[in-house]
């Protein structure tokens, strides 16, 4: 456990901003496959449907999409409001830290 100046808070702000980005790309690309689950195929007009498999429930795809979405909007506007308020010491490193843990926990 470190206290962290105000440059290095920032990093770590930066840091957990880019995570929060991770982790709502991640809920972007379970909507993808939200869709194909519930489509159970992919058709574009003049090519012939696909039908796709994807392994898992609707429910578990939905709870993915959302849950990773919510996660990563969560995590980069607390990092931001830990810009803001200028956030520095062991509370940065903490809040910092648990962020970036929380959000990866709860998508993988």
């Amino acid at each position: 456990m470190k206290e962290l100046n105000k440059e290095e808070s920032e990093r770590l702000s930066k840091l957990a901003i880019a995570n929060g980005m991770a982790v709502l790309f991640i809920g972007l690309v379970a909507g993808v496959m939200l869709i194909f689950s519930m489509l159970g195929g992919v058709g574009l007009w003049p090519l012939p449907i696909a039908e796709v498999n994807v392994p898992g429930t609707t429910r578990g795809w939905t709870a993915a999409h959302v849950g990773g979405i919510l996660n990563g909007v969560m995590i980069a506007t607390i990092a931001v409001l830990m810009r803001h308020l200028e956030m520095t010491g062991k509370a940065a490193f903490w809040v910092g830290w648990g962020l970036i843990i929380t959000g990866w926990a709860n998508t993988i």
